[in-house]
């Protein structure tokens, strides 16, 4: 699965994410992105680090964070040619499932 999380989606237009996360000690946007390896019945957990900038006044604002995922591309064997084409993985659509996961902390 791939997934973008962002932290502070809400925070207020024209100033600057009050959080930031940073790769190999870099320090990137209020977003960022990866890759894990699911498997049916198994729990994965990746963990990221957001920084709080050191110029932030507004402390008690909640801040919000977006999750979105979807599945990346999939090597599928083929069997002989009499059989039905592989079937590929699909996320669950519509009703109330989602590929964007929100929660808020604050």
């Amino acid at each position: 699965m791939l997934y973008n999380l962002t932290a502070d989606v809400k925070h207020k237009e024209g100033l600057q994410s009050r959080f930031f996360f940073t790769t190999n000690g870099t320090a990137l946007s209020n977003a960022t992105a990866g890759r894990i390896k699911t498997r049916h019945g198994h729990m994965t957990c990746v963990t990221h680090l957001a920084f709080l900038r050191r110029d932030v006044r507004d402390i008690f604002t909640p801040i919000h964070f977006e999750l979105r995922y979807e599945l990346g591309e999939h090597n599928v064997v083929r069997g002989n040619s009499r059989s039905f084409p592989p079937l590929r993985p699909v996320l669950k659509r519509g009703g109330e499932y989602s590929n964007l996961l929100t929660n808020k902390v604050g």
